[in-house]
């Protein structure tokens, strides 16, 4: 059976038996130009009738806080127009022409927080609109089929308002908001639909922050305390131990999105007082202060994202009124953000992750 694509490993092989680890690989010791190397390893692809020794390399090409270096579509789903929905779109990083549906999520829930590995988006959490309105509940909906999502187990603790970002097996969900705010972290697997667990804490709990990730570590920024804040934390996969302060960002706001490109986080969007279009570039590499990177088109807040690894699509929020806007923003430019169409429906509280359809 001829293998497209192999996954996660840490080194290879060559021919006279010489292991060449993933880390030396990526950093241009053998020739190469070098890449950016995720928790996920190694993506191979093969070449359509290439032999078995002729093998193209993507290092970091794997999804990462729901955006992959070769992702084509964002998936936006849930929301609130006036009530709860379960809506999915999918929307193209080529055109700007209009999303298409993209069938339903098992439970109408706002305020819900995502993770794609490239393939699918987890979605988790939720206000559904009722008396009992935290949602624990998570859903699996595939970028390649438009049917129902499928349920996939439940969070540790129903909550609403979070933040997730994806290292591409698994999802790290923080922060929310229950009968008051929460620093709860939960860790949940793409492979398996039992409960998530425990994953350590944020330093403080906080309600409506943004995340992304670089593949080995998820950033938060962002949120609301007792006020809206411009702290900014680091909290790492492979350890439940608290996350660690990373800096902050321009302005402290809350209920505002984020995408990365592997190195760096872009947020934008969010209110403190008033609707921000503030948009800021933050290093995973540096705790220094971010730096402004230009603005949004439209000032709002309760928007969501997703990354291709070059730029990234903001989608949906409100400013008194609720939206159906999508912001194209490139990482290579403080140039501000263009018009990239609509959503299919005007709403608030939604969430995104981006991959290949």
């Amino acid at each position: 059976m001829p293998i497209n694509r192999i996954k996660n490993i840490d080194e290879i092989e060559n021919q006279d038996g010489d292991k060449i680890s993933i880390a030396d690989l990526a950093s241009g010791m053998y020739g190469g130009s070098g890449g950016t190397v995720s928790a996920s390893g190694l993506a191979i692809t093969r070449e359509e009738d290439a032999d078995s020794i002729d093998y193209s390399f993507n290092v970091g090409g794997n999804a990462a806080d729901g955006h992959s270096s070769s992702a084509s579509h964002v998936m936006f789903a849930g929301g609130y127009d006036g009530s709860t929905l379960n809506t999915c779109d999918m929307k193209q990083f080529s055109t700007s022409s209009y999303s298409a549906d993209h069938g339903d999520l098992t439970q109408a829930r706002s305020s819900l927080a995502a993770g794609s590995d490239g393939t699918q988006v987890m979605f988790g959490a939720g206000h559904n609109g009722s008396a009992s309105p935290n949602v624990n509940t998570c859903d699996m909906k595939q970028f390649s089929d438009s049917s129902y999502s499928e349920g996939h187990g439940a969070l540790s603790q129903a909550r609403h308002a979070p933040a997730a970002a994806s290292d591409g097996t698994q999802v790290m969900f923080g922060g929310g908001y229950t009968n008051g705010n929460v620093n709860t972290c939960d860790m949940k697997q793409f492979s398996d639909s039992s409960y998530s667990e425990g994953h350590g804490a944020l330093t403080v709990a906080t309600h409506s922050p943004a995340a992304a990730s670089d593949g080995t570590q998820v950033m938060f920024g962002g949120g609301y305390r007792t006020a809206s804040v411009n702290t900014v934390e680091i909290k790492q996969f492979s350890t439940d131990a608290i996350a660690v302060d990373h800096g902050d960002l321009t302005v402290a706001r809350f209920a505002l999105a984020a995408g990365s490109d592997g190195t760096q986080v872009m947020f934008g969007g969010g209110r403190n007082g008033s609707y921000a279009n503030t948009v800021d570039m933050k290093q995973f590499s540096t705790a220094a202060l971010a730096v402004d990177h230009g603005d949004l088109i439209q000032a709002r807040r309760y928007l969501a994202a997703g990354s291709d690894g070059t730029q990234v699509m903001f989608g949906g929020g409100e400013n008194g009124s609720r939206l159906d806007t999508c912001d194209m923003k490139q990482f290579s430019s403080a140039a501000n953000a263009v018009d990239h169409g609509d959503l299919t429906q005007e709403r608030s509280g939604l969430s995104a992750g981006s991959g290949n359809a």
